[in-house]
């Protein structure tokens, strides 16, 4: 009996490292840090056409596409049959000290080539993966969901630093965990309708903030401000806000691959304008409000 459930235990080790093919490529050279890389994770079974694109966490200062949470978060996603796509961008915060106006200064710098990088993966994604540019949906966790949202706010209002990608391009959807966008411009606003967007963030984020923060003609706007713009410009978005919770709220990928599954189905797929606005208390409850009461409603009207 012990030898029948080793047996059984190794076949399904085997069978999920089996389930999924990882390869490695290098997608950019930049002159200054030379190759950056994705890792491509491609399902046995492939069940959608969207592509995941997803940016690690790291404050600008560290980070990879081989972390551990990363790697899980993929091969999760990949095991549901999506094509699923990790990368690294380049980290210009490492080894700052600055204070003031220079802080804010290299952060932006920061952010605009780490938007630089993904523009240039989406590109080759496209160029050399013969991915549709309709198909990619941006998700990232705390550094990586300021990337993901503000590639996505960028692109929107025709910025240079999307060059790389065709004007036309719009983003299938954008998931960020713990994620904010900057501007120099005193708000949120865009040229062009958003992707629709799911935000999780904690209402006691001491990192990235959850509301926002202005200074020195800068604006660093978190999900409590974005989906206020969010609702002006029309465009569909999932809010999941934990109250009193901080920046852990970044690591709860896997926790909510549930819901971004949902998210991708009615959003993008289905393309369904909705708006849910979730307040978790308790993680033990689930809210009043939001996805699980959604999706009751959508089962009973089949009926």
């Amino acid at each position: 009996m012990k030898r029948l459930m080793f047996l059984l235990l190794f076949v399904g080790i085997v069978g999920m490292m089996n389930a999924i093919d990882m390869r490695d490529v290098v997608y950019v050279t930049r002159y200054d840090t030379l190759d950056l890389y994705m890792t491509i994770y491609e399902p046995i079974e492939l069940k959608s056409d969207y592509v995941i694109l997803y940016m690690h966490g790291g404050a600008f200062i560290s980070g990879s596409r081989n972390d551990s949470m990363v790697v899980e978060y993929c091969t999760a996603m990949s095991e549901r049959g999506f094509r699923v796509v990790a990368i690294d961008y380049r980290l210009r915060m490492e080894g700052f000290r600055a204070k003031g106006i220079m802080l804010v200064q290299t952060l932006q710098n920061a952010i605009y080539q780490a938007v630089e990088d993904c523009s240039a993966a989406v590109a080759y994604l496209i160029e050399k993966e013969g991915i549709d540019s309709d198909k990619v949906i941006l998700v990232g966790s705390s550094a990586g969901a300021i990337i993901a949202l503000q590639t996505d706010y960028l692109q929107s209002n025709g910025c240079c630093y999307t060059a790389l990608l065709p004007d036309t391009l719009r983003f299938a959807g954008v998931v960020a965990y713990s994620g904010a966008i900057l501007t120099t411009s005193g708000w949120v606003d865009y040229a062009r309708r958003p992707a629709p967007t799911m935000l999780f963030h904690g209402t006691k984020d001491n990192i990235v903030t959850y509301n926002k923060i202005e200074m020195f003609g800068y604006g660093f706007y978190g999900s409590n401000s974005l989906v206020r713009r969010l609702k002006k410009y029309n465009c569909p978005y999932y809010i999941r806000r934990y109250e009193g919770l901080s920046h852990e709220v970044c690591l709860y990928g896997l926790e909510t691959i549930h819901e971004v599954e949902y998210f991708i189905q009615k959003y993008i797929v289905e393309k369904k304008d909705l708006i849910i606005d979730e307040m978790y208390k308790d993680r033990s409850v689930e809210p009043k409000i939001g996805y699980y009461n959604q999706l009751r409603r959508e089962l009973m009207s089949d009926k």
